[in-house]
């Protein structure tokens, strides 16, 4: 734990941790002013560009303190989430996480996972109530990460509300127009095979790019300064593996649960107990938007400083952070198998387990709508570096004007958008 008061920043500090012998000496030695501490950082991380990072005195567990303020931006030791650093591997077991959820939703009740439609159905009352469980996953998972892992959530706390809420509207009215985000074009879509999705994807991926880097978003938003080193490979500790792997494993172990639970009275038959049978969907919707969560936290998502980094390119930004690629990259890998072994199931009209049948996008239209929505969508991502699944983590770990503000002023945006093609129709 930091000692209250320990440190104070102009613009944004996070609380990173680390743990071993070299990092509570490095800390010993920076708390006596002693000037070799630089020369011993961790290879991984920029050297200390400040005494205002020291720690004093040096709590029992070295920590690793990020404190970007008007001057310098400066790191002192290593952990499984720096602020600014390239993190491939924690980001592939995000995305492995993230792949778990996806494919419990799809085998158990043959749904894809679309957060942006989740949450605008949610609003407009177009969707099942069980879709409700699936959020609210996403929010106690959020409540729980502030508790149990902090650092996994960064959020440009000092940044104008204006960008959180002008980036919102885009994100919102976007994903409406164009019917998806990174989960459901990106992800679900993707490993389809669809090219709707795979379009919409380089869409608001160009748009992203393009936004962040006109906006120097990481500059805006308060993630680094013109002093700031480029970043560096920084490995998980065994910690992180735990965390991975106990997150998985939970995940398996309760969607198991509840498919020995649909054994005792299959559900997708027509004399099923309704009520046995929704309280089953809404346990899976549930687990899956918690272990979603999980997901983008441990992949670094939720972390608007990787985010910005990612999107900001790197023909001009010594910053940038390449980690996100592998996030879904590396989910892709096992979601494309599923996908292909859920589109032979539905084609011989095999049901999932606990409905009548797969619910499988069929649109494969793309027009200017789609690239409209997609790139009105990336403007957003790219402004704030939030899209709906991470902002609702992000809101519900770190509730703040901007956090709650991107959230509000994104559903504002969606409720805009179909009441506008509503009373155009």
């Amino acid at each position: 734990r930091l000692p209250s008061g320990s440190i104070r920043s102009g613009k944004l500090y996070i609380k990173l941790y680390e743990h071993g012998p070299r990092a509570r000496a490095r800390a010993s030695r920076a708390s006596r002013g002693d000037s070799q501490s630089h020369s011993d950082s961790h290879s991984a991380s920029p050297p200390l560009a400040s005494s205002s990072c020291v720690v004093s005195p040096p709590p029992p567990v070295a920590l690793a303190l990020v404190a970007n303020n008007n001057n310098n931006n400066c790191i002192m030791g290593v952990t499984s989430h720096p602020l600014l650093a390239f993190t491939p591997i924690q980001a592939s077991l995000g995305g492995l996480v993230l792949a778990t959820a996806v494919t419990g939703k799809m085998a158990l009740l043959g749904k894809v996972t679309g957060i942006s439609g989740t949450v605008k159905g949610l609003i407009l009352k177009s969707q099942k109530a069980t879709n409700g469980a699936f959020v609210a996953g996403l929010v106690l998972a959020g409540n729980a990460i502030a508790v149990l892992r902090p650092e996994w959530v960064v959020v440009a706390a000092a940044a104008p509300v204006w960008r959180a809420v002008v980036a919102g509207v885009l994100v919102g009215a976007g994903t409406a127009m164009g019917n998806g985000c990174t989960s459901g074009h990106g992800l679900c879509g993707i490993s389809r095979l669809s090219p709707r999705s795979i379009v919409a994807t380089v869409t608001f991926m160009a748009a992203g790019v393009a936004t962040a880097t006109a906006t120097k978003s990481m500059h805006a938003l308060g993630y680094v300064t013109a002093n700031t080193p480029p970043i560096a490979f920084a490995a998980p500790g065994a910690a992180f593996y735990l965390d991975a792997a106990v997150v998985a494993g939970t995940a398996a172990a309760l969607y198991g649960a509840i498919a020995v639970a649909k054994g005792m009275l299959p559900c997708k038959k027509d004399n099923a107990d309704p009520a046995y049978c929704s309280a089953l969907e809404f346990a899976t919707e549930f687990v899956s938007g918690a272990t979603f969560a999980a997901g983008l936290g441990l992949s670094g998502m939720t972390s608007g400083a990787k985010v910005a980094g990612f999107l900001d390119s790197p023909l001009i930004s010594k910053t940038w952070d390449a980690s996100l690629m592998f996030v879904m990259g590396v989910a892709l890998v096992p979601l494309t198998g599923v996908m292909m072994m859920i589109k032979q199931r539905s084609k011989e009209q095999k049901p999932p387990l606990l409905t009548s049948k797969y619910a499988i996008p069929t649109n494969s239209t793309i027009d200017a709508k789609l690239l409209t929505g997609a790139a009105l969508f990336g403007a957003g991502w790219g402004l704030y570096g939030a899209c709906p699944g991470p902002a609702i983590v992000q809101a519900a770990a770190q509730p703040g004007v901007n956090t709650l503000g991107f959230v509000a002023a994104m559903m504002a945006g969606q409720v805009a958008y179909e009441n506008a093609m509503s009373s155009s129709s």
